[in-house]
């Protein structure tokens, strides 16, 4: 074959296998922005800096390390306490690994009284 052929046919390829590893990229952001958000509500809403939170918190990281396409948010109210938590996920595993931490925090965190130091 002649070399300027094989250097085009490299290059062609190349170039598709860029544009396949976009189309891949844009087809995750698409299923990624189409997955529909749960919801897990707090019994009452919560401060930000109640123990059982903040646990929260830094189960959540350690539940995105595992899974890195769940996306979650707090959601609160016009005060900033905790109302509930919204998040996408693409199967049972990952959704229970939300689940379970976010309705214990919640239920522990909603025991105890909110005092004018836990608002912050």
């Amino acid at each position: 074959m002649n070399e300027a052929v094989v250097k085009a046919l490299s290059e062609l390829l190349a170039g598709l296998e860029e544009a396949v590893k976009q189309a891949r990229e844009e087809l995750a952001k698409i299923v990624q922005e189409k997955m529909e958000w749960k919801v897990i509500a707090s019994p009452k809403p919560v401060p930000e800096s109640d123990r059982a939170v903040l646990w929260l918190k830094r189960r959540l990281e350690a539940v995105t390390e595992k899974h890195p396409n769940i996306r979650y948010e707090f959601m609160r109210d016009e005060a900033g306490l905790i109302t509930g938590l919204r998040y996408t996920a693409t199967n049972d595993e990952e959704s229970a690994d939300i689940e379970a931490p976010a309705k214990w925090a919640f239920k522990r965190a909603s025991q105890r009284p909110i005092s004018n130091a836990n608002k912050n």
